[in-house]
């Protein structure tokens, strides 16, 4: 049982502490790839902490942007904005088959809060959503992904993921959704550049804390230098001639 909540804790302080990097990978027309070339293609951004994914997760979508109506509160309600409908294209497994491709949209950032965006957008048929920095922000993809794209208090039943992508890169996709269909991937692949810090208090006397060590240990040598485990024990003094009474503490 402890085996279990600590792991949950880890995993809590995992992405409590870090924002997740998220990486958006444009897949067509070339011509935008191509733009994107000198990162092959790729945008990083901020995963949000609400409707967040399972790290592994990818969504291969269309890019849609409704242009808002509202600039000082960019698609904050519903009536905001329009999105067109999925388009049925033909499977190249089949040519009588037909699949949808899922809506991705974009929404700007401002106005309102990050979970009103996407739950307006979820709304309006969104299997994911991508959020553009505020226009004429400047902040560049570093400084995005230390941005914690945060909950208002009222996502927990958002179920989609979303990110948050620079103004500049965000701009380039808007003018290509515009007039082309534009395809992407969105993938929230295990960060290999982080280190996790775990501290652990506990008894040297407790049983439960031995057999838990026991347990953690082949995840802790599973995980190697992305986490460093920090083990704290409890120490306290005895009295003189109160250790005689206490002689259980040292089985």
């Amino acid at each position: 049982m402890l085996a279990s909540l600590v792991w949950l804790a880890l995993c809590f302080l995992s992405s409590e502490r870090l924002s997740v990097w998220a990486q958006v990978r444009v897949m067509s027309p070339e011509s935008l790839v191509d733009s994107f070339k000198k990162r092959q293609g790729r945008i990083d951004g901020s995963t949000a902490t609400f409707g967040a994914p399972f790290y592994g997760e990818r969504l291969l979508g269309r890019l849609v942007w409704g242009e808002s109506k509202n600039k000082s509160h960019p698609h904050c309600s519903g009536g905001d904005y329009e999105v067109p409908e999925p388009i049925p294209v033909k499977s190249s497994a089949s040519a009588e088959k037909k699949v949808r491709l899922i809506n991705i949209v974009m929404v700007r950032r401002g106005g309102c809060s990050f979970v009103t965006k996407v739950r307006t957008a979820l709304s309006k048929g969104a299997h994911a959503v991508i959020v553009v920095d505020t226009e004429g922000s400047g902040r560049k993809p570093r400084d995005i992904r230390k941005i914690i794209v945060s909950d208002d208090g009222y996502g927990s039943n958002i179920t989609i993921p979303s990110i948050l992508i620079s103004d500049k890169e965000g701009q380039r996709l808007i003018r290509a959704a515009k007039n082309f269909q534009v395809i992407i991937e969105l993938a929230w692949d295990v960060p290999l550049n982080h280190v996790v810090i775990m501290d652990l208090w506990m008894s040297s006397a407790s049983r439960e804390s031995m057999r838990f060590l026991q347990e953690f240990a082949p995840k802790r040598k599973a995980l190697n230098e992305r986490l460093k485990f920090v083990p704290h024990y409890n120490i306290f003094a005895l009295q003189s001639g109160v250790a005689g009474g206490q002689s259980n503490l040292c089985d």
